[in-house]
């Protein structure tokens, strides 16, 4: 028997795609999951909460000759899903995160991470207290041309289904000089 669990692509929020097989049911179910909490943190601004932003950013730029520019900045993304709805006892053979781009600047590349810490909230992280996460990334993506954004983050839900939450840490895999950043669609967008 076979569960399907999909997590539709609504236009602008970002959401998991997941199909899943179980050994209980013998029918296919499409589920639609979307985040629970996101927002961004950013480095120049350690202490602010982004949690209720419109857009989520994601940065990573350093000129080392000008260190004290406020452009010399670094932005990651922080996203939460509850995995409540999907049974503990399926097998899952792919899952996928997938964003909705706003805006962008240059081609570079982003890394999906797990971020084994739910307790983190929308309305108090910030980046002196954003949890830690994996140092290695699940996925990497070339950001480019395209609008929608996907990451395998499998083995990622693999790992914390049991636990019913799943956080993700999207952050620059490009380190040079270039100034580079993407804007995705936050689920505090008001369509």
């Amino acid at each position: 028997m076979v569960l399907a669990i999909l997590i539709l692509f609504f236009y602008y929020l970002p959401n998991l795609v997941l199909p899943v097989d179980a050994v209980e049911t013998s029918y296919s179910k499409k589920v639609t999951l979307y985040p629970i909490a996101d927002s961004y943190v950013k480095k120049s601004h350690p202490d602010e909460n982004f949690g209720k932003e419109e857009s989520l950013r994601i940065s990573n730029y350093t000129d080392q000759r000008y260190p004290s520019l406020l452009i010399n900045d670094t932005e990651i993304v922080l996203i939460k899903f509850d995995l409540s709805e999907i049974p503990l006892n399926s097998t899952i053979n792919s899952v996928i995160l997938k964003f909705r781009e706003k805006e962008n600047t240059t081609y570079f590349w982003i890394g999906a991470y797990n971020c084994p810490d739910n307790t983190w909230t929308e309305e108090e992280v910030n980046w002196n207290n954003k949890p830690t996460h994996a140092e290695i990334p699940t996925d990497i993506v070339e950001i480019w041309k395209n609008k929608v954004w996907l990451w395998n983050v499998t083995e990622d839900v693999k790992k914390v289904l049991s636990t019913g939450k799943l956080s993700i840490v999207l952050q620059s895999e490009t380190k040079d000089s270039t100034p580079h950043w993407i804007n995705f669609f936050s689920i505090d967008r008001h369509l």
